[in-house]
């Protein structure tokens, strides 16, 4: 959806604008410009959620019996606070931020002349109006997905934090940086570590386009 209004908002820029410059200039620089306003919003949202459901599982104790590490959103909000400096909470992960506005800007513009010739093929082919319709949202469907995934993944993970030792050591960031992350997920779970999940968003966003096409 962010990508779609970015897109829409760039286009409507253009046709407003008549200098080559400022053209080039709204293509590169607003991409970085929505991060900026939206990123520390998100990464707060982010964060709270992540830990909030997700923690215990991403990080299983050796116990039977392990209570929750966060029973509310106050409690993560305040470890954060307690050993996270804001500016870190912020701009946590704004590279990939950055990255995944171009990649989707990319896809969106590279996308809609795929899906005509497909649907034209598609048609010349024979099939009828409603499969024409299927094939053409579950290729829309993979490609956003693929291509979103890494980002998902590596922004979740980096958000997490890391839980309190038995020495009474500080909770910080499960990972240092975005390269340890990315080092840890290759390490452990290959590249098909960025895309876990992938296929259930694709199946769910799939199914959320069928009211639309029938």
């Amino acid at each position: 959806m962010q990508d779609q209004l970015l897109l829409t908002a760039i286009r409507y820029a253009l046709r407003e604008c008549t200098s080559v410059t400022v053209e080039y200039a709204l293509r590169l620089g607003l991409p970085v410009v929505v991060c900026l306003l939206t990123a520390p919003l998100r990464n707060i949202r982010k964060v709270l959620f992540t830990n909030l459901t997700v923690g215990l599982v991403a990080e299983p104790s050796k116990d039977d019996d392990v209570a929750p590490p966060y029973h509310s959103v106050w409690e993560v909000w305040r470890a954060l606070r307690e050993s996270v400096p804001l500016s870190s909470l912020l701009w946590r992960g704004m590279g990939i931020e950055v990255l995944d506005r171009y990649v989707g800007l990319a896809t969106g513009l590279a996308l809609p002349p795929v899906l005509r010739s497909l649907q034209e093929y598609s048609s010349l082919a024979g099939l009828p109006p409603l499969g024409i319709s299927l094939l053409s949202s579950a290729l829309f469907c993979v490609t956003s997905v693929l291509v979103h995934a890494p980002h998902f993944v590596l922004t979740h993970r980096l958000a997490l934090l890391s839980r309190k030792t038995e020495g009474g050591d500080d909770v910080g960031w499960r990972y240092a940086s975005t390269t340890s992350c990315v080092k840890d997920i290759l390490h452990r779970e290959g590249v098909s570590g960025f895309f876990r999940g992938a296929w259930v968003a694709v199946g769910c966003q799939f199914v959320g386009t069928l009211p639309i096409i029938v």
